[in-house]
């Protein structure tokens, strides 16, 4: 899947080759990764769970172990109508583990509330999500 200006790949079964557009090509076999920008191809393997847990979006979840809350948010933005907006520095940094439904943030955003006691709020099309004031 493309992120940014970036692409990852990751190999379930068979071969894939990966080649960045100034780079030299790579070839993935089962269970291997990878994240291609412009000149480069980082090559990595990946255990069966983590393999799960990289494929896990094709199920509709996302799966998190101690994944910032920026990278969450990130994550959730690929997929809803609805974007999730970190408010503040301190929040994004907050670590977050387990799976979740991608296509429902709100839910999402009600247990950052509930476990975290961050303040959400709904604004149109986003979710922000933020410190409690002092």
């Amino acid at each position: 899947f493309r992120e940014g200006e970036g692409l990852r790949v990751v190999v379930q079964e068979g071969k894939a080759k990966v080649q960045a557009p100034r780079g030299r090509p790579a070839v993935l076999t089962r269970e291997q990764a990878a994240v291609a920008d412009a000149s480069n191809v980082l090559v990595t393997r990946k255990s069966g769970r983590q393999l799960d847990a990289s494929l896990s979006w094709m199920q509709g979840k996302l799966v998190f172990d101690q994944a910032t809350l920026a990278e969450a948010a990130r994550q959730f933005n690929r997929y809803g109508r609805k974007q999730l907006v970190i408010g503040d520095e301190a929040a994004a940094r907050i670590g977050i583990g387990g799976v979740f439904d991608a296509n429902n943030v709100e839910a999402f955003a009600r247990l950052l509330h509930a476990g975290f006691g961050l303040e959400v709020q709904t604004r149109g099309d986003e979710i922000v999500v933020s410190s409690p004031s002092s």
